[in-house]
């Protein structure tokens, strides 16, 4: 197995500096989706520590772990550690014009630009942690990502525009799918081989609704996608890149998350089209989209037995951000209590 890193984005919230340029680049929207530009997307967790111990603990073969930020930084870290790799986007934007920026979009498909990045990496979120012990392998074999292919039906149609609100997170996925049709064609990924559909490893709901796709549609319509730490082949991002020119610079452009971005996801996606990957599908992952301090309460169970942890805030009450902070990170601390070689 060669070398595997780990790309780590995180902001700070509570930076004053940040803050007084967020409010002066969102002066100039004239549209808002409070989900992608809102400020409770930047809210600090205060738990980021235990995304490094979880790494160090239970994934002791990465290489390195490429921190990109802002411009700030956490006071308890270790910033000359030699597994640490610490970048601003001023590091690694391809178009220095395009900063400053608030769009994770935009910075995920500026990633490439990171120095000494290996072939093979796993890109983090700030809300996503390491639970349980885990190999390479769960992320790569054969030099391939590990992922699974699960089909959705299609986000498009008169009934489907008068039903479905429309946020800015669901059309860019449509904008993936569009970029991935106009470079694939299903066909002939099923005829290349059909366990990339139909593996033995993938709920039966899965290969069942990827037959029913299969059958009403020529074209790639959803696909699934998941919410925990995403294996990624630095080459097939370089591929991207060099196919949607045009959506590219848009996405690395806009200042915040915008309906004509398209996402790393469309990374993924393009792996799986391509069949760079090797089927699997592994129930060790849980996704908790915190809404509300109810919503948390009653989820906590499924975190002590996870091994891949995805915390999603989506709070608008300050008052519930701070009584869920006080619920999940005493329990983080629990699993978590040793500081890593990353801290102070």
């Amino acid at each position: 197995m060669s070398e595997i890193d780990i790309v780590l984005l995180w902001v700070d919230g509570n930076d004053p500096e940040w803050q007084k340029e967020y409010r002066k680049q969102k002066k100039s929207l004239t549209e808002s989706d409070t989900l992608a530009t809102g400020a409770s997307r930047y809210q600090d967790w205060n738990n980021l520590q235990y995304i490094f111990r979880g790494i160090e603990k239970f994934m002791p073969w990465v290489r390195k772990i490429h921190f990109i930020t802002w411009g700030h930084l956490p006071k308890w870290l270790k910033v000359d550690y030699p597994k640490l790799a610490i970048h601003n986007h001023q590091d690694i934007f391809q178009n220095p014009n395009h900063l400053p920026t608030f769009n994770s979009n935009a910075i995920e498909f500026n990633i490439v630009g990171i120095p000494d990045l290996s072939e093979k990496f796993i890109l983090f979120n700030d809300d996503s942690f390491i639970l349980q012990t885990t190999s390479a392998n769960r992320f790569f074999q054969n030099d391939l990502p590990v992922d699974f292919l699960a089909l959705g039906f299609p986000h498009r149609g008169y009934l489907y525009n008068r039903l479905r609100k429309h946020t800015v997170f669901m059309d860019t996925m449509v904008n993936n799918i569009s970029a991935l049709n106009s470079h694939f064609k299903k066909k002939d990924l099923l005829k290349a081989n059909k366990a990339f559909f139909y593996h033995e490893s993938y709920p039966f709901a899965f290969r069942f609704k990827n037959f029913l796709v299969n059958l009403i549609s020529n074209q790639y319509e959803v696909m699934v996608i998941n919410h925990h730490p995403q294996p990624h082949l630095k080459s097939t991002i370089l591929k991207v890149k060099e196919k949607c020119k045009a959506q590219f610079e848009i996405t690395s452009a806009s200042k915040f998350r915008d309906r004509n971005n398209i996402t790393q996801y469309l990374f993924r996606f393009w792996n799986l089209a391509s069949g760079k990957f090797v089927p699997n599908y592994q129930k060790d992952h849980v996704h908790l989209n915190i809404t509300s301090l109810k919503s948390l309460t009653k989820d906590l169970e499924k975190i002590k037995s996870t091994r891949f942890l995805c915390a999603n805030d989506n709070l608008d009450s300050a008052t519930d951000f701070e009584a869920c902070k006080e619920l999940l990170n005493p329990l983080l601390d629990g699993i978590l209590p040793e500081k890593s070689s990353f801290e102070i």
